[in-house]
């Protein structure tokens, strides 16, 4: 009889744990939001050593966030972005002589994965958000190309694998129905992380540098309640 006591009690202890599982799980499930974003970048690198401008990329992922109160999320994003450089230059022929001006196209190609809190204002349709987080990038490759006479090298092992970033936003959501809304925003990233790798061999060349982007992003999302 005792055995067939410890035998009930562990079997109902078993499923209680099940349904405690369940009901959390559920719980959890009924705050999340999945969604997909699309967007263009407008970044530049601030390098130690010359001036810059700024050029546009894409960007594009997928995001999941959490409802931690009526207002409040906790984000988590998984993004492919390109962001760069672009750099005026002067075209000389054999000789030395100036024949004109071009510019150099330089991209990094990263996935980045940028985590926020972000905050829903009031309870109207339109909904005015702000957001606040870290991001964390992967470089994938580095390229720089002057379009105008089909010319690409890649430097990527002179650049830093990954890169630190801070970002805060604003932007706008409005429903889509009952289950889904649309949300358009824009961010500033500022690069923390010194984007110089290995040295180039090249003592007059220099990489030393941060990013800063200006992203502009529009999706869909899809509410799990």
């Amino acid at each position: 009889h005792f055995n067939s006591r410890i035998m009930i009690f562990r079997t109902l202890t078993f499923l209680l744990s099940i349904v405690f599982l369940l009901s959390t799980a559920t719980s959890l499930a009924q705050k999340l939001t999945l969604g997909l974003n699309a967007g263009a970048n407008l970044s530049t690198i601030r390098y130690d050593a010359y001036d810059t401008k700024f050029k546009v990329g894409p960007t594009a992922g997928i995001h999941i966030s959490w409802r931690l109160s009526e207002n409040l999320r906790l984000r988590l994003e998984a993004l492919g972005e390109r962001k760069g450089a672009r750099q005026e230059i002067n075209l000389t022929d054999a000789n030395g002589t100036a024949i004109g001006t071009d510019y150099i196209a330089q991209h990094l190609d990263y996935f980045t994965v940028p985590v926020m809190l972000q905050y829903a204002f009031g309870k109207k349709t339109w909904k005015p958000i702000a957001c606040a987080g870290a991001s964390w990038g992967f470089l994938i490759e580095e390229t720089q190309e002057i379009p105008n006479v089909n010319y690409g090298v890649h430097n990527t092992p002179y650049f830093k694998k990954s890169d630190l970033s801070l970002f805060t936003g604003l932007g706008l959501e409005a429903p889509l129905g009952s289950m889904a809304s649309f949300q358009i925003q824009g961010r500033t990233v500022i690069g923390l992380t010194d984007l110089e790798g290995k040295k180039p061999e090249n003592p007059v060349a220099s990489y030393a540098g941060t990013n800063l982007s200006f992203l502009l992003m529009a999706g869909v999302q899809l509410h799990i309640n």
